[in-house]
């Protein structure tokens, strides 16, 4: 049975006040904080997410429209938006590739050039890496930058990849007058559709028996 008296156990509680009540205050804070923080951090996220879809929404649109009636400046502007929230996110990176699709289509491959450099430089993953590489090598192309745009092609490349890397130097090669470096590039990239079951065998071949039609 307890004999403290009730000054005994208000001194005991000024002691115990005295002593741990400084940490406690400190530890109430720091939760208060990461409360604060993680709950500001979530707005942001659904801010950001919102404006994402939101921009993402537009780019749709603009993708529905006949190519024709798109400006360019529409499209940048909607994918500069989708940049600022997140430039690796994938809706940024859809939105590079249709406004370098729009600008190629206008006849500004600089500009085209320029928005699948960006895809190209921090892709969102592997298979956005190697179509801005493909698209960006017959960018170069087209500006008559071939051993540019073979010296891109030859940087590694995933197997499921290797049938149209390889299909694309044939084009270029031949492009560059290389018959038979086109053909060695063909015949790779036949084997590997064949391997993977792919659709572009039978273009491929298409490529092949043109080669054989002008050598002969």
């Amino acid at each position: 049975m307890s004999t403290q008296t009730e000054q005994e156990q208000i001194e005991e509680l000024k002691n115990f006040w005295t002593e741990y009540g400084k940490p406690i205050f400190i530890g109430i804070l720091l939760a208060i904080t990461v409360v604060a923080v993680w709950k500001f951090w979530e707005n942001r996220q659904l801010t950001n997410k919102m404006k994402e879809a939101q921009n993402y929404q537009m780019l749709v649109i603009a993708m529905s429209q006949p190519i024709e009636q798109v400006k360019e400046a529409d499209v940048a502007s909607i994918a500069d938006q989708l940049q600022q929230v997140n430039p690796n996110s994938y809706y940024a990176q859809y939105a590079k590739f249709y406004l370098a699709k729009v600008a190629a289509h206008q006849g500004k491959l600089e500009d085209a050039a320029k928005s699948l450099q960006v895809v190209l430089d921090k892709p969102a993953d592997k298979v956005l890496e190697e179509l801005a590489r493909q698209r960006l090598a017959q960018v170069l192309a087209a500006q008559d930058k071939i051993d540019e745009a073979l010296k891109l092609l030859d940087a590694p490349v995933a197997k499921a990849f290797t049938a149209s890397r390889q299909e694309l130097k044939g084009d270029l090669l031949l492009k560059q007058g290389n018959t038979e470096q086109a053909r060695t590039a063909y015949q790779e990239a036949l084997t590997a559709a064949e391997t993977a079951k792919s659709a572009n065998v039978v273009i491929i071949k298409l490529k092949l028996n043109d080669l054989a039609k002008e050598g002969a």
